[in-house]
């Protein structure tokens, strides 16, 4: 109950007063005993009758000084802070340690990041399972102080032990990063206590094989029971798209793909994966018609985010003039070395074509041969067939027609059609170039995770989608 002290007005609820504007107060009632049920004075620390301990929880009604007894901590986020600070010094409370915590950790003021550190630490010490989670947050990110990942992983351990969803997440999550097994069993245990964000990182789990089996239908069913809890989450729109878009663990459906991809660039437009994809649909004409401009608008996106398979699409489309776009070399050999600069195989394979054709840049056969062998030591069997021809023949490097041989064979082991072609006929002129081909599509992909750094009130993680895509061997085009 709640009363005016201005007209003595009571009301059920609310802040003001109907009548005169006055902010309500609690209305003031005796205090007593929980244990025994005797009056007790305002500042009574234990019974007179029973002895009783008596603290702001330990008491019905109201005190004077309008401090709540009967706080209801299941919805802090409804008292200010100065109330909640007054509340913690008064109990001691870990719950409000928490509250407090959290509010200084969110409001945009990096000084308050130790106080906020302090608050979880003063809960962690009561083994309160959100004080340690929380406190492990502040050491993995560096808040309030060094980022120490070691103590962190220790107080997300001592928190998920403890049940924590968002501890348990948190372990799942590292262990995704180093590609351990325990990922699959945090995450259940995770799911099993309520978080259902772990459905995505389940997904994720049956198609990489973490800890389970390797099931395209479990994680197809995943990612789309993701999607149903949250509709908003851009990253799982797009791994579902994915999985519409290769066939993984459903039908093949382009319609349902290129609907996903859109709607999960429309809630996020820095989800470069969403963006490179939906690009490849207007590309491709993927569930939509073909247009290159709108492709274009989409992969540039992406690219401004370094994703490096916008990058080389990019590339591919000014080489080869698509649409009613002019033919563009520079262009072209700009792109691809920004993808190749980040790490993309393929584009490593499209800069060796360039410098040895001279499309964009001077005819070099050794900085050819270099971007050919950064390619194959980056595990691209395309690039390995080449450096095997530049042995072969001495192209760029010193001539070793055996060496180049067993390159060649090793290539066509690990799938190049391009040296299995050579094998059959060495007098053919197989060689690697930059086609467009839809066999990337056919192949499938898979599908990642980039673990953010920053934090969500609650999960305390950002979920996250990689492209981990198939390298068809004739494909030098991602799409």
């Amino acid at each position: 109950m709640k009363i005016c002290p201005k007209c003595n007005e009571k009301f059920d609820s609310g802040k003001f007063c109907k009548f005169c504007g006055s902010a309500l107060q609690d209305e003031l009632q005796e205090i007593h005993c929980r244990s025994c049920g005797a009056i007790l004075k305002d500042d009574a620390k234990f019974c007179p009758d029973c002895g009783a301990k008596v603290g702001v929880f330990e008491t019905n009604g109201y005190q004077s000084n309008n401090v709540s007894t009967d706080l209801n901590l299941d919805n802090l986020d409804e008292y200010d802070l100065d109330y909640l600070l007054e509340q913690e010094e008064k109990t001691h409370n870990a719950k409000i340690q928490v509250e407090i915590g959290k509010r200084y950790l969110f409001d945009d003021d990096s000084a308050h990041d130790s106080l906020a550190k302090d608050f979880f630490k003063k809960a962690a010490d009561q083994n309160d399972a959100d004080g340690l989670y929380w406190l492990g947050q502040c050491f993995f990110y560096g808040y309030g102080g060094s980022e120490i990942k070691t103590k962190a992983i220790d107080l997300y351990k001592k928190a998920a032990e403890l049940r924590n969803t968002g501890a348990l997440m948190a372990l799942g999550i590292e262990c995704v990063k180093k590609n351990e097994e325990d990922a699959f069993g945090y995450f259940v245990d995770a799911l099993e206590n309520g978080e259902r964000n772990a459905y995505y990182w389940l997904a994720l789990c049956y198609e990489r094989g973490y800890g389970c089996e390797q099931d395209a239908e479990k994680a197809f069913e995943n990612y789309k029971k993701a999607v149903e809890y949250n509709d908003t989450d851009s990253y799982a729109l797009e791994a579902l798209g994915e999985c519409y878009l290769y066939g993984q663990g459903t039908a093949m459906d382009d319609g349902e793909a290129f609907k996903l991809f859109k709607k999960a660039c429309s809630v996020d437009e820095t989800n470069s994966y969403a963006q490179e994809k939906l690009g490849a649909c207007y590309r491709n004409g993927w569930g939509t018609q073909i247009n290159i401009s709108k492709a274009i608008q989409h992969y540039k996106k992406a690219a401004e985010q370094n994703n490096t398979d916008a990058q080389n699409s990019l590339g591919m489309i000014y080489l080869n003039g698509e649409g009613d776009i002019t033919t563009n070399e520079t262009k072209a050999y700009q792109y691809f070395k920004k993808s190749a600069d980040n790490g993309n195989t393929i584009a490593m394979n499209n800069m060796g074509y360039c410098c040895e054709k001279g499309i964009g840049c001077n005819v070099n056969p050794e900085k050819a041969f270099n971007w050919y062998k950064n390619s194959a030591e980056s595990g691209n069997a395309d690039g390995r067939f080449q450096v095997g021809l530049c042995f072969h023949s001495g192209y760029g490097c010193e001539k070793d027609e055996d060496y180049g041989l067993q390159l060649i064979q090793e290539a066509a082991e690990q799938g190049s059609e391009n040296a299995q072609e050579f094998l059959k006929n060495p007098t053919s002129n197989s060689s690697y170039a930059p086609a467009k081909s839809n066999a990337g599509k056919i192949g499938g992909a898979a599908t990642g995770a980039a673990i953010g750094t920053a934090i969500l009130p609650g999960v305390g993680t950002v979920i996250g989608g990689v492209l981990g895509g198939l390298f068809g061997s004739k494909v030098i085009d991602n799409d």
